[in-house]
């Protein structure tokens, strides 16, 4: 009896520190992208909430990604565009950017080996990419989902895990970026337009 008692003792204080906090602080690299450039001014607009956002759950688990989103936003819109600039405030008319770019998150989700009886963590980021243009009227809005997942299953901890996890995920939203914002319908559709009207006229008088 006392060698049955041991063992539940033991596996009742493994299922405490299971169920105890996970805090993760995502830090991560974000390097440039090679990519054709978009000759347009564009304004990135963060409000408190995205800046800051962190993400939690029932079971404990913490996720402070802002600095992180604010971070990977900034690398890949200045290698999307010509120039970018970071707005106070969304413009409420004629500003001196050609549109403007306000990510916000519209859910987190994770899948934890105690979910999936697989050695891996994965992070899901639902992401709402509104875009206005110089004026502040409505162009998109783009929703896009992102994706990581730890790669190494001998991980030191689940929060180094989730960090990989979510700084993959983070990366995902960067290619995304860069592949398809062009390619999105609305956007297509009003880069076609604006890059129209940014082309010199043909067959003028020259002075």
């Amino acid at each position: 009896m006392g060698g049955a008692r041991y063992v539940i003792v033991v596996f009742l204080s493994l299922l405490l520190i299971g169920c105890g906090p996970t805090n993760v602080n995502v830090a991560g690299d974000f390097p440039s992208a090679l990519t054709r450039e978009i000759p347009l001014v564009a304004g990135v607009y963060f409000d408190e909430e995205f800046s800051n956002y962190t993400y939690t759950n029932e079971r404990k688990v913490s996720i402070a990604m802002g600095q992180s989103q604010v971070e990977l936003f900034n690398v890949v819109l200045g290698d999307l565009f010509r120039q970018v600039a970071v707005l106070d405030a969304l413009p409420q008319q004629q500003s001196a950017v050609d549109l403007v770019i306000a990510p916000h998150v519209e859910d987190v989700q994770l899948a934890m080996p105690r979910d999936t009886k697989l050695q891996v963590f994965e992070v899901w980021i639902k992401y709402n990419i509104q875009v206005f243009d110089g004026n502040g009227q409505p162009v998109a809005d783009w929703i896009m989902t992102s994706y990581g997942k730890s790669v190494d299953q001998l991980m030191s901890s689940d929060e180094t895990a989730l960090n990989q996890a979510t700084v993959m995920a983070l990366r995902d939203v960067g290619v995304q970026l860069i592949t398809r914002f062009a390619r999105v319908p609305d956007v297509q559709r009003w880069l076609e337009f604006r890059l129209k009207e940014q082309q010199p006229v043909k067959g003028g008088n020259e002075v």
